[in-house]
């Protein structure tokens, strides 16, 4: 796949990509639930699916256009004094991150982010340093590991920020027989078509509730 021919269709792609981010939003959830004991595949529908392309489409659109950039700026860099200097200003970001993961991140989720940027420069430099050789290296299986990554990196996140109880919001889901709150102990995980998630953090179960009969929900600002 020449990404520099003149003729290329990008439409071609278009599709392989919205299946590929589909894919790696599954990736997000898959790891976002299983941590909570929870098989989301059991528990979402065929259109459900296709929904998972929008959910995260824009975090993996600026991973596509920054990998695109990137690209571009290492095969026009001067090879002679632009290797020494690229090296370098990674090398300063890598350092500044690991001083921010170990003494100024408190939280796990803060941590991963820190864990997971420090692969990003990696990635990128391990590239950057083989296009020196190789000019027509091809970025999009670089664009795959660092979205697949990221699928990864982010689900852990989500799912340490639900632990660390960062959200700011209650939600109440009222049934027709009674009502079912997120509180300071049990936790709202989301919800697919059919099911609500919850876990308690008390008793370190995980709940799967359908949502038949549901008749309304009201989400509100935590009291301080």
């Amino acid at each position: 796949m020449d990404l520099k021919n003149e003729n290329f269709d990008f439409t071609k792609i278009i599709p392989i990509g919205a299946v590929f981010i589909t894919l790696c939003s599954s990736i997000h959830y898959i790891f976002y639930y299983n941590f909570f004991n929870i098989r989301i595949i059991n528990y979402l529908t065929i259109t459900e699916y296709a929904s998972l392309f929008l959910e995260h489409i824009l975090a993996y659109l600026i991973i596509i256009f920054g990998g695109f950039i990137f690209s571009f700026l290492s095969n026009n860099w001067p090879k002679k004094s632009g290797k020494g200097s690229v090296i370098f200003g990674m090398s300063i970001v890598i350092i500044y991150t690991l001083v921010r993961l170990f003494f100024f991140s408190e939280k796990i989720n803060e941590r991963i982010n820190e864990v997971t940027f420090i692969i990003f420069y990696i990635i990128f430099l391990v590239f950057y340093l083989r296009r020196l050789k190789n000019k027509n290296l091809n970025v999009l299986v670089y664009l795959a590991i660092i979205s697949i990554v990221y699928s990864v990196s982010s689900g852990f996140v989500s799912a340490y920020k639900v632990i660390e109880n960062e959200s700011k919001l209650k939600y109440e889901f009222k049934f027709e027989e009674n009502t079912i709150s997120s509180s300071e102990k049990k936790y709202y995980l989301g919800r697919s078509e059919n099911y609500l998630f919850f876990y308690n953090n008390t008793s370190k179960v995980s709940e799967v509730i359908k949502t038949n009969n549901l008749k309304s929900i009201n989400i509100l600002e935590k009291n301080n």
